[in-house]
């Protein structure tokens, strides 16, 4: 399922759409992002927690929930069957594509957009902001209302290494989102106690290159990506690789996946994973 971007003129005359702000700040997380919301938000948004709608046995950030706990926050957001989303962050284009991507893969019955630039956008178009009240609670499911679950493409670590095992014409490609610095080992991780540099084999395509004016570009360089074979993604924990995912698929990939843990998990030197500089 594609997602579509709208500008912000053309979410203020969408009428019942359901408005998300899936904000995650990397200093100060979803807690940051609640603080802000309830200051100012688009009108009748409705805050998703990423960090509470997550898998709770794992330690690491919104690792992706389980279906039933991901049924009890979108029956808490009051979602109406094939009613359209929409999508944004305070940050531009951030954390979003995450939400978007897992709404997508769990083949949720309605059209998913994202706000192309975010509340930045909003705000700079004019538009009225007003004090959110609405952070989601998980809530009862109601069964008129549950979808036909799909497999939500994510990896772990375990298949990571399977991958890095195979040979590399056959293996599925791990593309990293996160910047050149982080990747080459000379920026230091913004999460305390990780290691620099990058899986080995691994090829950087940071998503800053694949974003201009808010939304995906069609024409970001690839860096070698082929889009026709297996791709994961990787990024610091899950978010921008989850919105490479969307605009690899957007240019034409067919077999995305994203490696949830990401650089949190990998990056850990109690993983004692391999590193490449």
């Amino acid at each position: 399922m594609p997602v579509t971007f709208l500008s912000p003129q053309e979410l203020s005359i969408i009428d019942n759409c359901l408005i998300l702000d899936a904000t995650y700040f990397i200093k100060g997380g979803t807690e940051k992002a609640k603080e802000r919301f309830t200051e100012r938000s688009i009108p009748h948004s409705s805050f998703w927690d990423i960090n509470s709608c997550a898998d709770p046995h794992y330690r690491l950030p919104h690792m992706l929930a389980p279906e039933i706990i991901f049924a009890h926050f979108l029956a808490g957001s009051r979602w109406k069957n094939k009613q359209p989303i929409c999508i944004y962050d305070q940050i531009g284009l951030f954390s979003a594509p995450r939400l978007a991507w897992e709404f997508c893969k769990r083949e949720v019955d309605a059209d998913i957009y994202l706000l192309a630039g975010g509340l930045p956008s909003w705000e700079a178009a004019g538009l009225p902001l007003t004090p959110g009240s609405k952070i989601i609670e998980p809530s009862t499911p109601n069964p008129d209302l549950w979808w036909q679950d799909s497999f939500v493409a994510s990896y772990n670590l375990s298949e990571v290494f399977d991958e890095l095992r195979i040979d590399p014409q056959h293996s599925a490609q791990i593309v990293d989102a996160r910047s050149p610095g982080r990747f080459n080992g000379s920026e230091p991780e913004p999460r305390e106690g990780l290691r620099g540099g990058h899986i080995p084999g691994s090829v950087n395509l940071p998503f800053s290159t694949v974003v201009k004016d808010g939304q995906f570009t069609n024409d970001f360089n690839l860096n070698g990506v082929d889009l026709s074979r297996p791709i994961v993604t990787t990024c610091g924990s899950g978010i921008t690789a989850a919105g490479l995912a969307l605009a690899l698929e957007a240019r034409g990939a067919e077999h995305v996946m994203v490696y949830d843990g990401s650089w949190s998990q990998w990056g850990d030197p109690a993983a004692m994973t391999p590193i490449s500089l």
